[in-house]
């Protein structure tokens, strides 16, 4: 509920109201476990009831489809080094092992909390603050005495309740809802849950619950010091993001309610029913009073005396059979709309084409490529408030990403590269070319202590005439190589 006598800029603005829910949904996706046993995630069936679907909740076991597509991103874009280049010596302590004055790295703080939230959410917004000394300093060198180092503060959308941009996309203002602790102490009155702070861009302003003004200052960074990271920007509001999971977590959502449902079939009629005659259920024990053997009518039906023999019944199961079948196509589904998978979501990898292939590997390069454009830019604005803050009107800073990345299936690479060598047509260069590149791809991980190893074995390997190599086993020059390089029987 809303304070209507709060200031303007402490009320959450139009678009928080409407994108708010979404994003704890996201969040939520992502992080999954606990936070999908809700009665928000999970629905109740038409025919269940409430005590039928409160059992079925405890069972349930989330699924985290949306965290893996996210992970998987950071994966390969963290595979390729970033480039950076700067001179200045607080900023490498920055960059390098401080960036969050907790002795976190830039690259560990784009990885481990930008990227997360802004894949999630499609935004993330990065505070780059400077600490507020006990000591007015009057000088850069008491600035550095006294440990005054800008630092960064990632908050997801669901804590920025409040901005605005100017016609240039420039931020007025940002305003943050943040969370206060309440005393433990019974004696003590409990006070307001969320505290507000406010930065223009030129001072910030501490509030209470009610709006009242509790501190303010100047920060001087001379324009709001807040860095906004996208996934990418929406074509509706361009100061909006789009979120890598939009449909993900949809389907993720589903695929968790249909494995419920599943588990909840398994539950109920995996167990066959034994039917026994009811006289037989009612034999007592004279010295204990117990049944002579326990079944109840949980496990057994009772049927009357010499109508028929014990038998079991057992369910259908076409009900469970549908479910799986759906829950296969919902995975599929979510590899499709990531681009982790090659093909549409009724091919496997081996009925595609060579252009089906390509056009897969295209398209997923371009979506990380624009991933790691939007990093670069994260990073750009976020060294730019960190000059700002140390008075310094630019800093010498330049960074970057890979733009092409390694996706290439081993095995395929392989079978294309024999098939490749073994053309009966001796063209020595082109064909010390491509073992080059495949080599490249295949051994990317590798030191480049190995990688000039590796360079100086394709220069020596004999690439004359071949045949073709017999049933899938590798060419000449393939067997050469690996035995040069102590591959041995692995290649062979």
């Amino acid at each position: 509920m809303v304070d209507e006598s709060l200031p303007a800029e402490l009320k959450p603005c139009a678009e928080y109201k409407a994108q708010s829910p979404h994003w704890k949904f996201f969040l939520d996706s992502y992080e999954c476990g606990w936070r999908l046993l809700s009665k928000d995630y999970v629905f109740a069936h038409a025919r269940e009831t409430s005590v039928d679907f409160l059992n079925r909740l405890q069972r349930a076991t989330p699924t985290g489809y949306a965290r893996t597509v996210i992970n998987s991103y950071k994966s390969l874009l963290s595979r390729a080094p970033i480039t950076r280049k700067h001179t200045d010596a607080s900023l490498t302590q920055f960059v390098d092992a401080n960036a969050d004055g907790m002795g976190t790295g830039l690259t560990q703080l784009i990885y481990e909390r930008i990227f997360p939230i802004n894949q999630s959410c499609g935004i993330a917004w990065i505070l780059v603050d400077m600490p507020k000394p006990e000591v007015t300093p009057l000088t850069l060198a008491d600035e550095k005495a006294i440990g005054m180092e800008p630092y960064c503060v990632v908050y997801p959308p669901t804590d920025i309740i409040n901005w605005r941009f100017d016609g240039f996309g420039r931020l007025q203002f940002v305003t943050v809802k943040l969370p206060v602790e309440s005393s433990t102490d019974t004696l003590q009155p409990v006070g307001p849950e969320h505290e507000y702070k406010a930065w223009t861009a030129d001072e910030w302003k501490l509030y209470d619950g009610k709006g009242k003004l509790v501190e303010s200052g100047s920060h001087g960074a001379g324009r709001v010091p807040f860095v906004v990271s996208y996934n990418e920007r929406s074509i509706i509001n361009q100061f909006q993001g789009v979120s890598a999971i939009n449909n993900i977590a949809y389907i993720n959502r589903e695929i968790f309610n249909l494995w419920s449902l599943l588990q909840d079939f398994m539950y109920r009629q995996c167990l066959n029913i034994l039917t026994l005659p009811d006289s037989l259920l009612a034999d007592v024990d004279e010295q204990t009073g117990k049944r002579t053997i326990e079944i109840g009518t949980g496990n057994a039906l009772p049927i009357g005396q010499g109508e028929h023999p014990g038998a079991y019944l057992a369910p259908p199961t076409d009900p469970a059979q549908f479910l799986i079948q759906t829950l296969e196509k919902d995975v599929l589904r979510i590899y499709d709309e990531a681009k982790l998978k090659g093909g549409s979501a009724s091919q496997t990898p081996s009925e595609q084409s060579g252009i089906s292939k390509a056009f897969d590997f295209h398209e997923t390069n371009m979506l990380l490529a624009k991933k790691a454009q939007n990093l670069e830019d994260t990073e750009r604005g976020i060294v730019d408030l960190w000059a700002r803050h140390k008075g310094m009107a630019s800093v010498d800073f330049e960074t970057s990403y890979a733009r092409t990345f390694d996706l290439t299936d081993a095995t395929d690479e392989i079978d294309e590269l024999t098939k490749f060598l073994n053309i009966p047509v001796p063209i020595l260069e082109t064909k010390r070319e491509r073992l080059r590149r495949a080599m490249q791809a295949l051994f990317s991980d590798a030191s480049e202590e190995v990688k000039g190893i590796i360079s100086d074995e394709i220069d020596s390997v004999e690439m004359g005439q071949a045949a073709p190599a017999a049933s899938g086993a590798p060419g000449p020059a393939i067997s050469s190589l690996a035995q040069r390089l102590g591959l041995g029987r692995a290649a062979a």
